[in-house]
């Protein structure tokens, strides 16, 4: 656990308002921002695994577990436990559009929290979890035309630019990362099509995960797991969408990499 101060006490110091003004102390809260409890207000959605009791938080910015939930006990588990490392972390593409989007939600909203007053994020919210639980969002039926228009459309603000060059960053992470971890290995270059079968070689679990197979091998359940691989006319279209899949995350890329001057911040 992070306390407050040994991170954003040194960060005054740096960026002293007099000569180069922090970004949200000019136009967020301007003539309260160095009052205003950051912890309590901001903290929630611009820092991982608050703990408000503590005053203090697990990761400084937007970590894995801000949108997977926590995973000391995933990370804990032994590789050969595969099924139940699964179960132990929150996959969002696993849950229904109505939960997952509650992740995105969690913070790309406005509100208050239900838990504690006058906090600005949901405290106590954890992804795969109900948010209206733990998050009171505003609207204009609920009587906020300031923030927002008739249509419940969010109206014109600050963080809206930010979140142009967050876009950007998110995209060059999840291709960099989610797609080069699984796909652009030398065993499964160009791309795996584990992510269409559902499935892999048993060559290739026995290499990637050698103790796993030896244990399913000794209990007798491994025999019970083996599958038909794809028919083929399925696996030509396996493989025109997943080159198309990387045709797009490659353009996606560049573009994004040729366009970033236009997103610069001014601070």
């Amino acid at each position: 656990m992070t306390p407050i101060a040994s991170i954003f006490g040194p960060l005054k110091l740096s960026l002293p308002t007099s000569s180069h003004p922090w970004h949200h102390s000019q136009s967020y809260h301007e003539h309260e921002w160095d009052k205003r409890p950051w912890l309590k207000k901001c903290g929630g959605c611009h820092a991982t695994g608050v703990d408000l009791d503590q005053n203090g938080f697990k990761e400084p910015g937007v970590g894995c577990e801000a949108c997977h939930g926590p995973g000391s006990h995933h990370a804990a588990l032994p590789k050969t436990k595969i099924f139940k490392k699964r179960a132990s972390i929150v996959n969002p593409d696993k849950l229904t559009a109505g939960v997952a989007v509650q992740i995105c939600g969690s913070c790309h909203n406005r509100g208050k929290s239900t838990k504690v007053e006058g906090a600005g994020w949901p405290v106590g919210f954890r992804p795969g979890k109900a948010l209206t639980t733990y998050y009171d969002s505003t609207s204009y039926a609920g009587g906020d035309v300031k923030h927002v228009y008739a249509n419940e459309f969010s109206k014109g603000h600050h963080q809206l630019w930010v979140h142009r060059v967050e876009a950007v960053l998110a995209m060059i992470h999840i291709f960099t990362i989610h797609f080069f971890v699984e796909h652009w290995r030398p065993r499964c270059f160009p791309y795996s099509a584990t992510m269409f079968e559902g499935s892999k070689s048993i060559e290739h679990l026995r290499e990637e995960h050698p103790a796993w197979i030896a244990r399913m091998e000794a209990e007798g359940t491994l025999k019970a797991a083996l599958c038909r691989p794809a028919p083929v006319p399925l696996r030509i279209l396996y493989f025109g969408v997943g080159y198309a899949l990387i045709g797009l995350g490659v353009f996606l890329l560049v573009f994004g990499l040729l366009n970033v001057g236009l997103l610069t911040l001014n601070f």
